[in-house]
C-alpha cells in the first residue's frame, strides 16, 4: 500500500506543478494514471539503456519520484495544504464511504494475480525483467511454443514493468490493480456529479465501484482494468480541461494516449478519443489539424520504442494485413453474418446495459448539444463501431475460435463506465455548460 501512496502522492505532485489551479478533487483519481506512466517510462529509459539490475533501477525511480514530490511539496505548499484540507473535509463529510472503501481495500488487497495470461503473459514478464532478461532473451523463450512463437512480445511491457517495480520493494501488485478500480469509481462519480445531482451521483458511483465484473479484474491482474483507467481517465481530462488543445493539454493527453497503446498496442480505441476532441475544440480547420497531428506525433515518439522492439518478430503476432482482411471480409459475406451473431449474442447476454445506451447515444447526438455528453455518446458509439469491424476481421483471421467471445467480453469493459455515465445523466441535467 505505501509504494502506491507514493505513487498517488507523486501523481498529484506531477499534477499540481502543471496545473496549479486544478481542484484537488478533480486530480486525486487522475494521480495514480500519471504516476505509473511516468514510472513506466523511467523504467523503460533505464532498462534499455543501462546494465544495471532491476532492483537499482526500481530504486532509482521511487527516488525520483519521492524526490518530484518533496520539491513541488516545497514549492507549492498553499497548495497541498489546500489538498490536505480537502481530502481532511471530505472525510469528515462521507465517513462510511471512506470506511468502506478502506475495508474493501484491506479484504481485497492480499490476493495476487491470477488468470492464464495474467500469470503466464504479463506476471511471469515481470520476473524476467527482475531477472533482467533482455527483450530478445524473452523472444528466444517464446520461440519454444509451436503455437504462440511470439508470446513473450504480443503485448506491451506496462503491466510487466508495473509488477516488476511492487514485486522488486516487496509490494503487491495487485494494489495498483485495486486502487485503479477506486480511481475509476472516483472519476464516474465526478462525471456524473457535473451532470446529476450529487445525491444520486454519489449512490450511483457506489453502485458502479461494487461492479462484479470490475471487482473480479482487480485480482486478476490483467490489461483490461488499467485500460479502462487510462482511457476513462483520458475521458475525464478531456471534459476538465474544457476541450482545448494548449500545450500543457497536449502533453497530458499525448501522454495518456500513449500508455493506453503501451497497455494493448494492437487496439485502435486510444486514438478515438483524440478524433473527437479534435471535433469538438472551438478553433479553425488548420489550427485543429494541426494540433492532431502534434498530437499523433507525441504519442508516437512516446510508443517508438515498442515500436522498434516488435520489429523483431517480424510482425509476426500482428497477423495478416488489413487489407487483405478487408479483402477476405469483401468475398466472404457469411463473415458478416457470424459477426451480427457474436455481436448482438454478447450484447444481449454479458453487456445489456450497453446495448440499453446505443439509443440514448444516437438521441444525445441528435437533440444534445452538452459537450460532455457529446463526447461521451460519441466515445461509445465509435467504439462499438470499430469492434465490430474488429469482430469480422478476427473471425476471417481465426475461424472457429472461442477467443474471439471471449475477448468481446473484455474488450467491452472500458466503455462500462462511459454507458454508466450515459445512463445516470438521462436522471436530471444540473448544469448546462457542459
Amino acid at each position: 500500500m505505501i509504494i502506491t501512496l507514493i505513487l498517488l502522492i507523486s501523481g498529484i505532485a506531477f499534477f499540481k506543478l502543471i496545473f496549479p489551479k486544478l481542484g484537488s478533487i478533480s486530480i486525486l483519481p487522475l494521480a495514480l494514471a500519471i504516476s505509473s506512466a511516468e514510472l513506466y517510462f523511467i523504467n523503460v529509459i533505464l532498462y534499455l539503456n543501462t546494465s544495471l539490475n532491476y532492483k537499482c533501477i526500481a530504486l532509482i525511480s521511487l527516488f525520483i519520484l519521492i524526490s518530484q514530490s518533496l520539491l513541488v511539496f516545497y514549492y507549492q505548499r498553499t497548495n497541498f495544504k489546500h489538498i490536505y484540507e480537502s481530502i481532511k473535509t471530505y472525510i469528515i463529510r462521507k465517513p462510511l464511504i471512506v470506511l468502506g472503501a478502506i475495508l474493501f481495500y484491506v479484504l481485497l488487497s492480499y490476493w495476487t494475480p491470477y488468470g492464464w495470461d495474467a500469470i503466464t503473459l504479463h506476471d511471469f514478464r515481470s520476473n524476467l525483467i527482475l531477472n533482467r532478461y533482455s527483450f530478445n532473451q524473452m523472444l528466444e523463450l517464446s520461440s519454444q511454443d509451436k503455437f504462440n512463437p511470439t508470446y513473450y512480445l504480443s503485448y506491451p511491457p506496462f503491466i510487466a514493468f508495473v509488477h516488476a517495480f511492487y514485486y522488486s520493494l516487496s509490494s503487491n501488485p495487485t494494489n495498483f490493480h485495486l486502487f485503479s478500480h477506486i480511481c475509476v469509481s472516483l472519476l464516474v462519480y465526478l462525471l456524473l456529479r457535473s451532470v446529476i445531482d450529487n445525491k444520486f451521483s454519489s449512490i450511483l458511483g457506489i453502485i458502479y465501484f461494487f461492479n462484479p465484473i470490475m471487482i473480479e479484474h482487480t485480482g486478476i491482474g490483467y490489461t483490461n482494468l488499467p485500460y479502462t483507467y487510462f482511457y476513462i481517465s483520458l475521458i475525464y481530462f478531456i471534459f476538465i480541461s474544457k476541450y482545448k488543445l494548449d500545450i500543457k493539454n497536449i502533453f497530458i493527453i499525448g501522454l495518456l494516449t500513449s500508455v493506453l497503446k503501451l497497455i494493448r498496442y494492437t487496439d485502435p480505441f486510444n486514438i478515438i478519443p483524440i478524433l473527437i476532441i479534435t471535433f469538438l475544440v472551438k478553433d479553425k480547420i488548420y489550427s485543429k489539424t494541426l494540433k492532431l497531428l502534434i498530437l499523433l506525433l507525441f504519442t508516437h515518439v512516446l510508443t517508438l520504442h515498442w515500436s522498434n522492439i516488435i520489429k523483431m518478430t517480424n510482425g509476426s503476432f500482428l497477423g495478416e494485413n488489413i487489407l487483405s482482411l478487408i479483402i477476405k471480409l469483401y468475398q466472404n459475406k457469411s463473415v458478416i453474418v457470424a459477426a451480427n451473431l457474436i455481436f448482438v449474442q454478447k450484447l444481449i447476454t454479458h453487456w445489456l446495459l450497453i446495448l440499453f445506451t446505443i439509443p440514448l447515444a444516437i438521441y444525445n447526438l441528435i437533440i444534445n448539444r452538452k459537450k460532455l455528453i457529446l463526447l461521451l455518446s460519441l466515445n461509445v458509439l465509435l467504439v462499438l463501431f470499430v469492434t465490430y469491424i474488429g469482430t469480422m476481421l478476427a473471425i476471417i483471421q481465426l475461424p472457429g475460435r472461442p477467443e474471439i467471445t471471449d475477448s468481446l467480453n473484455r474488450i467491452f469493459m472500458f466503455i462500462l463506465p462511459i454507458t454508466w455515465v450515459i445512463l445516470g445523466s438521462q436522471l436530471t441535467f444540473k448544469n448546462k455548460n457542459i
